[in-house]
């Protein structure tokens, strides 16, 4: 059994004190609300006709702060031309991480010594690409009509056309990203 109280005549276990409180909580509120109903004695109800009076208030200054240009990083401006040359937005994290580890985002980058050649611009494409084999007598990049010579890849559009049609051709495997 729960705990019993005692108190003045006669006794009350937990739960009947509960049902009070409950009671007692819901009568209480009843009773403020049908009074909140009703108006003060002396003030009539409002009606449709009451006018109310604004007062006029004095004008707020406003300020408007000049426009602020933000120059946009070589790496904000790489990933808007990638997307405008028709990249897909859902691979712009690993398109970030591609042009930062590769050219640190420079459409300039070169690198002389690379594995298989050498690689240029924002991408840093590796001349295998451009470069005439047994497969590609003329170089891939030249036969699917993107370029004619290996230099155009420091034209930053040509640059990322050229490593779209790469990632359409072979996924992320030429940039060997670290997973």
């Amino acid at each position: 059994m729960g705990r019993t109280y005692r108190i003045e005549l006669f006794t009350m276990n937990e739960k009947t004190i509960k049902i009070f409180a409950w009671v007692t909580c819901g009568l209480a509120a009843f009773v403020l609300l049908w009074d909140a109903s009703k108006p003060p004695e002396g003030m009539s109800r409002v009606s449709a006709q009451t006018v109310f009076q604004t007062i006029p208030l004095a004008p707020l200054p406003v300020t408007v702060a000049p426009p602020v240009t933000v120059a946009a990083t070589p790496c904000q401006q790489a990933l808007n031309l990638a997307l405008s040359v028709g990249w897909p937005a859902d691979q712009t994290p690993k398109l970030m991480r591609v042009l930062e580890r590769e050219s640190n985002c420079r459409a300039d980058a070169f690198n002389p010594k690379d594995t298989w050649g050498q690689s240029f611009g924002y991408m840093q494409i590796n001349s295998f690409w451009c470069t005439p084999s047994a497969y590609w007598p003329q170089g891939w990049l030249q036969a699917k009509g993107i370029l004619s010579v290996c230099d155009q890849l420091f034209d930053p559009k040509i640059n990322l056309i050229a490593g779209l049609a790469i990632w359409h051709n072979s996924s992320w495997t030429p940039w060997n990203l670290p997973q």
